[in-house]
């Protein structure tokens, strides 16, 4: 997409939520937002 950067970045996020199980589900579902837009983008 046009912002490879912020998916890189969400990637690392989640990884790093992923090892403390805070904030998961949030950003769980800012993730799943941001990659239907793109989808939709397309």
């Amino acid at each position: 997409g046009e912002y490879p950067e912020i998916m890189e970045t969400l990637e690392f996020l989640m990884d790093k939520l992923v090892t403390t199980k805070h904030g998961l589900p949030i950003l769980q579902s800012l993730f799943n937002d941001s990659r239907s837009n793109k989808i939709e983008a397309t």
